[in-house]
């Protein structure tokens, strides 16, 4: 069986705040998550491809807007024994986008965590 990726995310590591390049196969504009200073919690942006998230990605329960449209929801079922989500694709020519968008921003929680479990 033949498998074909859809996305690439990449860990720019010579940055001040972490930062993320996502590029999707079939968008010619790459998308950056980028993590912005704040003293409450962690907070992130997505920029590129009028991409944004309302909602509250650190309990992986928001939707994915695109140019203020959602595109896209994501739902993380809590008495799971895995992490367990559900999504929901608004619009099938962009389930790439969201499916690669849930995919980073968990992978970037993940790191977050653990780099921040590293310094304790």
């Amino acid at each position: 069986m033949n498998s074909i990726p859809i996305a690439r995310l990449t860990h720019q590591v010579f940055t001040f705040l972490p930062k993320f390049k996502l590029i999707i196969n079939e968008f010619p504009e790459e998308v950056e998550i980028i993590k912005r200073f704040s003293f409450l919690k962690p907070r992130y942006e997505i920029e590129g491809l009028g991409l944004s998230v309302e909602g509250n990605i650190w309990d992986m329960n928001f939707a994915i807007l695109q140019d203020g449209r959602e595109i896209g929801s994501v739902d993380q079922r809590w008495l799971a024994m895995t992490s367990t989500y559900d999504i929901k694709i608004e619009d099938e020519s962009l389930e790439s986008v969201v499916v690669a968008v849930v995919v980073a921003i968990d992978y970037v929680k993940a790191q977050s965590h653990n780099s921040s479990s590293a310094s304790s």
